[in-house]
């Protein structure tokens, strides 16, 4: 492939038009029901699951993916990864897995994250020991669903 067309085909393989999720503390099967129950008729349009699987999962996967190849790679696709792609926290979910899923994407990554959705309303500010042992401080926006 001529490399002035990688750029764009790697862009194109790694945004959805739908949010990712980032932690859903429930298999995949079982998201219909935690919307029903959750929502009712009244599913945030964000939470859609038809979307989902036909936007957002591809996305996932081919990013898991191209993740695989190197760590040259792996650094210039996830940068695009996070900060193209909005991620969603669903479910049952604390604090925990939150810092899970920022300290999985690492200190070089993880100020790509653009934007991220909670179904909950605050402000709060989560601190990561990073590897100098001293603190990053990220500040999460709480959107209301």
């Amino acid at each position: 492939m001529d490399p002035s067309h990688q750029g764009i085909c790697s862009v194109h393989a790694l945004v959805s038009p739908s949010p990712l999720i980032a932690w859903a503390g429930m298999p995949l099967e079982k998201f219909q029901d935690w919307q029903n129950s959750n929502f009712g008729s009244q599913t945030p349009a964000y939470l859609n699951l038809s979307n989902y699987l036909s936007n957002a999962l591809t996305v996932e996967r081919a990013a898991s993916k191209i993740f695989l190849s190197n760590s040259i790679v792996f650094h210039k696709a996830a940068i695009v990864f996070y900060s193209k792609n909005t991620f969603r926290f669903v479910g049952e979910w604390s604090w925990d897995e939150v810092v899970v899923w920022l300290q999985g994407i690492g200190p070089s990554v993880v100020n790509s994250i653009l934007l991220v959705l909670f179904p909950i309303i605050k402000v709060a500010i989560l601190s990561l020991v990073n590897t100098k042992g001293g603190y990053t401080h990220y500040y999460i926006i709480m959107i209301i669903l």
